[in-house]
């Protein structure tokens, strides 16, 4: 009982917050309190589908099933040889999947299934909404901004300015405490740009 009301708060509090991972987990919580295990053996692949989704607080449709370790709901046997939920939910109810190309979310929630909220893409364009959205890896750190940097900008540009005199880059990795593949890539502007 006590884990019942817990869910209860979780899934009030999740509730109209805009966040839609939030409503996801306290809707999943929710929906496995009472789902029990489901016999599928000769129902329609529709059927087999649909019992491993719940409905509720937003319009994404919750995938109860099992999640891989990226969040995105996956099928204990294929149905329509398709194991990724998501993709199963795009070809049960939009048809096949244009070769080559991804189906992507527009909700962001990775255990969504709505078909509504399911459309195909290329992998650049799942890149470019990623980026876009803000889910995408920090940008990386040059020069100084970087914790890792051994060197400072005023060494690098005077490594620059000695290599140009003709010092060798292994005098100047010896010079700097630094690999000779540092020096390389400074000289070569492919690391401090």
């Amino acid at each position: 009982m006590a884990e019942h009301k817990s869910l209860a708060e979780a899934l009030s509090s999740a509730q109209g917050s805009g966040d839609p991972h939030a409503e996801a987990v306290a809707l999943r919580a929710v929906g496995r309190l009472d789902h029990r295990p489901v016999h599928t053996r000769g129902r329609s692949d529709l059927d087999r589908f649909m019992c491993r989704v719940v409905f509720g607080i937003s319009d994404c449709w919750i995938w109860l099933g099992a999640l891989n370790q990226l969040g995105y709901g996956v099928t204990g046997s294929p149905i329509l040889n398709e194991r990724t939920a998501h993709r199963l939910a795009y070809r049960l109810f939009k048809g096949d999947i244009p070769q080559g190309l991804h189906v992507l979310h527009s909700c962001d929630v990775r255990c969504c299934v709505n078909p509504d909220h399911l459309r195909t893409g290329t992998h650049a364009e799942n890149m470019q909404d990623m980026i876009r959205k803000g889910r995408g890896a920090a940008p990386r750190l040059r020069g100084e901004r970087n914790p890792m940097a051994r060197l400072t900008r005023i060494q690098v540009e005077e490594a620059r300015r000695l290599k140009r005199e003709g010092v060798s880059q292994h005098r100047l990795a010896c010079l700097l405490n630094v690999s000779p593949t540092t020096i390389s890539r400074i000289v070569r502007e492919e690391a401090w740009l």
